[in-house]
């Protein structure tokens, strides 16, 4: 599923390179095609790729790192596995756990934050140490 304003350009896209007669110029269900509905060379997209982040003053990465940026973005955002698991295409979300745990240590602390802040609110007026002696409670 795309967001509206990726959602808009592509469908223009994909009315424009229509037969007209309901199928697309590329039946393949190409992503990057050549204007006749051929493949590109993969390596002709990473060049072109790199030839535009260069020129805008972007770092030069490999186009695939995009990917991984995708994905590490969303994780870090706190988009659920699963969803960032199947926007990749990957098989189970065992796989994108895998490849993406380098992500979840920092994830793991702000969970444990976050739940800590959930079962007991800390009154900073209140709060004491744990060194301090308990007052009897009879």
């Amino acid at each position: 599923m795309l967001p509206q304003p990726t959602a808009t350009p592509a469908a223009t896209y994909s009315q424009a390179t229509s037969r007209g007669d309901g199928h697309s110029v590329s039946d393949d269900r190409l992503v990057f095609c050549r204007t006749d509905g051929r493949p590109l060379h993969p390596h002709s997209l990473s060049q072109t790729f790199e030839r535009l982040a260069s020129r805008s003053g972007q770092p030069v990465i490999r186009l695939h790192d995009l990917r991984h940026t995708h994905a590490t973005l969303l994780l870090k955002a706190g988009v659920p596995l699963k969803v960032v698991s199947e926007r990749l295409g990957h098989a189970t979300p065992a796989f994108t756990m895998a490849v993406y745990q380098h992500v979840l240590p920092g994830m793991q602390a702000e969970a444990a934050t976050v739940f800590a802040g959930l079962i007991a609110p800390v009154d900073t007026l209140s709060a004491r140490s744990v060194d301090e002696p308990v007052e009897d409670c009879a």
